[in-house]
């Protein structure tokens, strides 16, 4: 493996603890950009924002409409595709065979007074191998997923078909995907334990079951890098889980509209260094942080720096690399960041591991830039920890019941030119800054996050070097 094949892999890897969304859907297939629709292979970031107008299969639950985040890489070897990650282990035209990990789009909290009261089931995190044949008549695969995160405890075996049929720049992909379920995983989320049983929800247990699911995905190229996509699916499940006390029925139908920007030509931009020839640039961030007491509009712009008095933190160690130099030729780069973080909750809970990506945009024209270079910056992406902090749980349960593993990640900063500081032109990218580092579920109005309406923010100090 070469060296930027190494580096896109262990970014990859570390991006898969956070390609777990949340929905009302069981049906791992579910994935908004699915392969093929999009140009893939070719080195390119993409960011986008869409609305999913989605219907439960659960008893008691109405259907919702929500946001939802799209941030997207397409690799060589390594894809991010939303929910769905993957490494290329063997790649011809003929036959691929992946190792794929991929979030299970199901999430539920019975509230008081409706009818899956007391019941809660969360998502999952599964992992597998997935085979794709290419044939004149279209495209064949097989994946076998099993649980990796500790949750169903099942595994599911599924093959599809799908062929796409270019129109100039319109793009149809159908699919048809045939899906069987194990014992443990359909039972978890179809079933009744006995300690959830009461007269109108009798304890029941599908046992092996399947479903088959339609799908017309679409992408319309506005430009290189503008893209509108969008989808049509309908599920039917098996008998076994019609018949279940807490499914209302058994066909279901999802419909998604949304947009998205893909950063540079044909792969990742080399900006041109001080001598007009080409490099890669990349970046190094050590940060540390304490949560803060008030909310993300609070510290900006309110100005508002009063951190809580457990003094529970982050320490955190990010890498990145810029994608756009100048962006539409304005003083803008843009990055793809990649952030191991360490959750230090001062024993009121075990700290807890997180980590985040994300792509962020630094502004560095101000006038007094050419004298001391100041950067603004703002990111947004994901953001997945093994534990919700302990700090964030509080300030979540104030406005509702749910928390999340999985939120949208923001980063807000401002930082100055150490070498432009001390005059020392070995460090002139080097920089020093604060940043507001923020997790959060975009006020309660995306399923991706469990309807989460709250998060936490952590006051950073940080130094970062570019070379």
């Amino acid at each position: 493996m070469t060296r930027r094949a190494g580096v896109r892999a262990r970014a990859f890897c570390g991006a898969l603890g956070m390609a777990i969304a949340t929905s009302v859907y069981a049906d791992n297939n579910d994935t908004v950009i699915p392969r093929g629709l999009m140009p893939d292979r070719d080195g390119r970031w993409g960011l986008g924002i869409g609305t999913r107008l989605e219907q439960s299969p659960y008893r008691g639950e109405s259907g919702s409409a929500d946001l939802y985040p799209i941030l997207t890489y397409e690799g060589k070897r390594a894809y991010l595709r939303g929910t769905r990650g993957g490494l290329r282990l063997i790649d011809t035209p003929s036959f691929q065979l992946e190792a794929v990990a991929q979030g299970r789009l199901t999430n539920y909290r019975g509230e008081t007074g409706q009818y899956l009261e007391g019941m809660f089931r969360t998502t999952a995190l599964d992992g597998g191998l997935s085979a794709i044949f290419g044939t004149a008549l279209g495209e064949f695969s097989v994946d076998v997923l099993g649980d990796i995160s500790d949750t169903h405890h099942g595994y599911e075996v599924s093959g599809a078909w799908a062929r796409n049929w270019d129109f100039g720049a319109l793009r149809l992909r159908p699919t048809v995907i045939l899906t069987g379920y194990s014992r443990d995983l359909a039972d978890y989320y179809y079933g009744v334990q006995a300690g959830e049983a009461r007269p109108d929800r009798p304890a029941y247990a599908p046992g092996s079951s399947a479903s088959v699911r339609a799908a017309l995905h679409g992408s319309y190229r506005l430009t290189t890098n503008n893209y509108l996509i969008g989808s049509l699916a309908v599920t039917r499940y098996s008998g076994s889980i019609g018949d279940s006390p807490i499914v209302e029925r058994a066909t279901d139908f999802t419909a998604f509209a949304g947009y998205q920007y893909r950063f540079g030509d044909n792969g990742i931009k080399a900006p041109p260094d001080a001598s007009g020839s080409s490099s890669a640039k990349w970046s190094v961030r050590v940060a540390r942080g304490w949560n803060a007491e008030a909310s993300l509009l609070g510290i900006i712009p309110g100005g508002d720096f009063e951190l809580s008095p457990e003094r529970t933190g982050v320490a955190s160690i990010e890498v990145g690399r810029m994608l756009d130099e100048r962006f539409n030729d304005w003083p803008v780069d843009i990055w793809v960041k990649g952030a191991y973080m360490r959750y230090l909750d001062q024993g009121i809970q075990p700290d807890g591991n997180g980590v985040a990506l994300y792509l962020k945009g630094f502004y560095y024209g101000f006038p007094w830039s050419k004298y001391v270079k100041t950067r603004f910056g703002f990111g947004q992406g994901l953001s997945y920890v093994d534990r919700v902090p302990a700090l964030e749980q509080r300030d979540i349960a104030k406005k509702n019941p749910n928390t999340s593993r999985l939120l949208c990640a923001l980063d807000v900063s401002i930082d100055v030119s150490v070498g432009d500081i001390v005059r020392y032109k070995p460090l002139q990218e080097t920089y020093f800054g604060v940043a507001v580092i923020h997790r959060s579920g975009i006020f309660g109005s995306a399923d991706m996050f469990n309807d989460v309406d709250g998060g936490s923010n952590y006051i950073s100090l940080y130094v970062e070097s570019v070379f």
